[in-house]
């Protein structure tokens, strides 16, 4: 059992948070003594290896709810199964680098709600402009530690955008096969810049994203169930 003081949510969320992992291999009694001494915070999140049953009723007996499945997915680039026409709809497509000009574009897209399947956003302690700054502080972290994002275009338009370890496809763009262009366009960037492999973490709650990534030669490594808990949350 890990605890990690998630520092960092204070900034994206306004709140003190600890997120605690739990693998396959940790036995419930080592895991029942480390929580005794783990004091609550606002916001707390364990990450439970789906293996672990024992650990899964432990945590519920404790208060915390369900809230996603994450699944963490590997990409050995070598093969890239997609049939000629799919292939076809990606190569349309292109990227660069952003400017200050695209960012602003991709923050107002972030606050008319791109991303609503993950935690914080399902999460109806959250208010939907908390689930937005963390992305948009997350993008930041990024740019500040010397990393790019890139805008997908396709067809002269703007539909997405991806840095590591974000990806997405703007408002009136959905559910028309280009976010497989956007997760394309993300992969080849990767191998162009020598990467041997790719690792990505998605959310259960978002089975669009899950069909992209296998449709692309991605492969599930881990699953873990999470559960948040609220302990300072005053009641509706």
């Amino acid at each position: 059992m890990r605890v990690v003081d998630a520092v960092w949510e204070q900034r994206n969320l306004g709140v003190t948070c600890y997120e605690i992992s739990i693998t396959g291999n940790d036995e419930l009694g080592v895991i029942k003594s480390a929580y005794d001494g783990v004091e609550e915070q606002d916001y707390m999140v364990v990450k439970i290896a789906s293996t672990n049953s024992p650990a899964v009723r432990f945590f519920q007996e404790q208060g915390y709810s369900f809230i996603e499945t994450a699944i963490t997915m590997i990409h050995r680039m070598r093969d890239f199964p997609l049939n000629e026409k799919l292939k076809a709809l990606c190569e349309q497509c292109s990227w660069s680098m952003m400017q200050e000009a695209d960012l602003e574009v991709l923050n107002r897209q972030i606050d008319k709600g791109i991303f609503k399947t993950d935690r914080v956003c399902l999460d109806p302690v959250f208010t939907k402009e908390q689930a937005q700054n963390r992305y948009k502080m997350w993008i930041k972290d990024v740019l500040d530690r010397g990393g790019e994002v890139y805008k997908v275009v396709y067809r002269g338009e703007s539909i997405g955008f991806f840095c590591e370890p974000l990806a997405g496809v703007y408002d009136g763009y959905e559910e028309q096969g280009l976010g497989l262009c956007v997760q394309y366009a993300g992969l080849q960037n990767a191998v162009m810049h020598g990467k041997k492999i790719a690792t990505t973490h998605i959310s259960g709650n978002n089975p669009a994203v899950l069909r992209i990534m296998q449709s692309l030669g991605f492969q599930v490594k881990s699953i873990e169930y999470v559960f948040v808990k609220h302990p300072n949350a005053k009641a509706e």
